[in-house]
């Protein structure tokens, strides 16, 4: 007799109504999963080789990219104009987003658009923007951006639609996570991109384009853990 457990991605099962001690299987990870008295426990935690959100004092509420794998010193990047940035990034924990926010250190007048997508089985991005804001790239400084999220544990995608040339704040090379490897070579993907200047709906299921050896444009989340 087989016995199959009920199943489906961790971002299903986090959203479900089980009974304590139950167990499940999310599909998009291969993990094992038991509801415990509150919330859900991973058996087998995946391994990632994205980062997350980390732990913080209550006092403290700066923001954090969640793609930034070490303490690497910042940089800068200039985007090209009429490009789509894609970035992953994994959630480990349930959090609620109340503020994405960029650094604009040279200006470029335009307007930029900022949107989180979910994945698919494939952690592919997938449907539309989950949440979204935009700002004027026309002035430097920093562009808080409100929005209203909660994020449950799984595979995420930043997406940043440039209209513009502006230099951003972003996250130096060697703070990257590999992404792949172009045959074997020297220069490890840090971001794929499509082309575009608003925010595509659906997000695209082809015409994205590997970069390697460069530095990635910084979306800051304010969040808390839910």
């Amino acid at each position: 007799m087989i016995i199959r457990l009920k199943r489906g991605t961790k971002s299903q099962i986090y959203n479900a109504t089980l009974q304590t001690g139950e167990p499940t299987f999310a599909t998009d990870t291969n993990e094992l999963l038991i509801m415990g008295t509150t919330e859900q426990i991973v058996i087998n935690p995946a391994v990632s080789t994205y980062t997350s959100f980390t732990p913080r004092p209550p006092d403290i509420t700066e923001y954090q990219v969640p793609y930034a794998v070490n303490a690497t010193a910042g940089t800068t990047l200039g985007l090209r104009a009429s490009r789509t940035y894609w970035i992953p990034f994994t959630v480990t924990k349930k959090v609620s987003v109340t503020t994405l926010a960029t650094n604009v250190t040279t200006a470029s007048a335009g307007t930029h658009y900022v949107g989180i997508y979910g994945s698919n089985n494939s952690w592919q991005p997938t449907g539309a923007p989950l949440a979204s804001g935009s700002f004027d790239a026309g002035s430097p400084g920093v562009k808080p951006m409100s929005v209203s999220l909660t994020l449950s544990p799984g595979v995420y995608w930043v997406c940043w639609a440039a209209s513009s040339p502006a230099t951003v704040r972003a996250i130096a090379l060697a703070a990257c996570a590999s992404l792949g490897l172009a045959t074997l070579g020297t220069s490890n993907t840090t971001y794929y991109y499509t082309s575009g200047i608003t925010l595509p709906n659906p997000a695209p299921t082809s015409g994205y384009t590997a970069v390697g050896g460069s530095a990635l444009p910084a979306v800051g989340f304010s969040f808390s853990y839910v």
